[in-house]
């Protein structure tokens, strides 16, 4: 067994030994076709995408759930709004795609969204 991977092996171990627990959950989107996470704060809010109904085409949208409660969020003239992160105080970083023809045009920026706990 090499160096590297003896570390990776310890690595791997340490969480076992400390005897964390982790709990798995399925997250589906209502009626949707695709429900895409992205991010989790330390308060377990989740944000993410999901496509609407069965139409593979679709936009993807945006979503936060919070104790069990989702709650949609599209920008406006987007063609993709992809929340990918969340903090602690509500923020969101997303990003949302304008395609206009012959070209696309992707935007990274900051939204400021107070999850409904936080307002």
């Amino acid at each position: 067994m090499t160096c590297r991977s003896m570390v990776l092996f310890l690595l791997a171990l340490g969480p076992v030994l400390a005897g964390e627990s982790y709990t798995f959950t399925s997250l589906e989107f209502p009626g949707a076709s695709g429900t895409f996470p992205q991010g989790i704060n330390d308060l377990g809010v989740i944000v993410g995408q999901f496509r609407p109904g069965s139409d593979p085409l679709a936009s993807l949208q945006g979503f936060v759930l919070e104790k069990g409660a989702y709650t949609v969020f599209n920008l406006p003239g987007s063609t993709l709004t992809g929340p990918s992160g969340i903090n602690v105080r509500g923020e969101i970083v997303w990003r949302r795609r304008v395609i206009v023809l012959p070209c696309k045009e992707t935007q990274l920026r900051t939204l400021t969204f107070l999850a409904p706990s936080l307002t």
